[in-house]
């Protein structure tokens, strides 16, 4: 009896297995390509990590990183108005990394974090950034709410690359991003009195530089 249980146990295994992997088959996989592959930071980021950032002043930020995820993600319809959920469409590579200003305090939301975000939802791929202190406000999010950007960063953009070495490391795939206004007050979502209108981030690592509306330039230490 105990062996007829076994290979019944292992019969309905197999089944199910097999179940799910028809069923994954049944819709499409969006994969991130080998040319987007350069759009998306490489760093291996570990939750815990601390990055410091100084200014000339040597007044200090730090960066906590409490979430990397990599995952295939699914991709579902919207739901309908009269509260019917939305019907699985898709599968899509999605990489999401998250950083906790540590000087901000708790009770930390999605808009309080730093955000890279990289996704293949709907065969497209988008790549976005969320800064905190940044001074121009945006309602823009990838993919989901819990997904906000202040800027996305288009591959298929002409853009021109800098050099920047800092402590001893070579980044030569930085891109500068200024604010539309350099001198609008917004911080509405942070504790820190200090806003930002130039952001110089790297395509392999994030952020590496930061310029206030004060002119003060934060630089990535080897803290």
């Amino acid at each position: 009896m105990k062996n007829v249980c076994v290979t019944i146990l292992t019969v309905l295994a197999l089944v199910s297995c097999q179940t799910d992997e028809s069923t994954e088959q049944e819709y499409p996989y969006y994969q991130f390509g080998e040319t987007e592959q350069k759009f998306i930071i490489n760093h291996e980021y570990k939750e815990g990590d601390i990055l410091v950032y100084k200014n000339e002043d040597n007044e200090s930020l730090h960066f906590e990183v409490v979430e990397v995820t990599e995952r295939k993600a699914r991709q579902f319809s919207e739901g309908t108005f009269s509260g019917g959920g939305g019907h699985m469409q898709a599968y899509f590579d999605s990489k999401i990394i998250r950083l906790e200003i540590i000087e901000n305090g708790t009770n930390y939301s999605c808009c309080d974090q730093i955000n890279y975000v990289f996704s293949k939802r709907e065969d497209v791929f988008r790549v976005g950034l969320k800064f905190p202190l940044w001074n121009q406000s945006s309602a823009s999010f990838i993919d989901e709410i819990q997904n906000p950007i202040d800027i996305t960063i288009d591959y298929k953009y002409g853009y021109t690359y800098q050099n920047l070495t800092l402590n001893g490391v070579n980044y030569d795939s930085v891109l500068k991003f200024e604010s539309e206004t350099p001198n609008r007050l917004y911080n509405d979502s942070t504790n820190i009195d200090i806003l930002v209108n130039e952001i110089f981030y790297d395509l392999g690592f994030g952020i590496v530089q930061f310029k206030d509306t004060d002119g003060k330039l934060w630089s990535l230490t080897n803290e």
